[in-house]
């Protein structure tokens, strides 16, 4: 009987630890679709421990470099059927650089650019049949409005 107290304690003791290893990568929320809380401005990858993400379905797994617990270089992150969904730059584990996302047909949605994590400079998206949808220009992160 104490070793089948032992199994159940040891069993309990996995199935609460199952959600205590590394994060899944992140939930990508512009793969393939605009995200509802920009009116369809896209937003990063973010990593699962952050609240409100969301687990990004089973596919291949993002492919880059991390250096001291953080992303550097170029990054590629995909869809569940093995197609693109964004690629782009990190530095210091922030977004730094021209970003690319994609729809998981392959058509691009957006591209643009961030510096130090934060939207920069001209952003574009196109809609799934490649039609140009919004072409807008963010500073420090937010929309900047054109001059009247």
């Amino acid at each position: 009987m104490k070793t089948f107290v032992a199994w159940m304690a040891w069993g309990l003791a996995l199935a609460l630890c199952a959600g205590c290893s590394k994060p899944a990568e992140p939930a990508l929320d512009d793969s393939g679709a605009a995200p509802a809380e920009d009116a369809g401005a896209l937003q990063p990858p973010e990593p699962v421990a952050d609240a409100g993400a969301q687990v990004a379905p089973a596919g291949p797994l993002p492919q880059g470099e991390e250096k001291d617990g953080q992303r550097v270089g170029r990054w590629t992150f995909f869809h569940a059927n093995g197609k693109k969904s964004a690629e782009g730059e990190y530095q210091a584990g922030q977004k730094h650089g021209p970003w690319t996302y994609y729809y998981d047909n392959g058509q691009k949605t957006a591209e643009g650019t961030f510096e130090r994590g934060e939207k920069s400079g001209r952003w574009v998206e196109w809609d799934e049949a490649g039609q140009q949808v919004s072409d807008k220009n963010f500073v420090d992160g937010l929309e900047a409005l054109p001059p009247r």
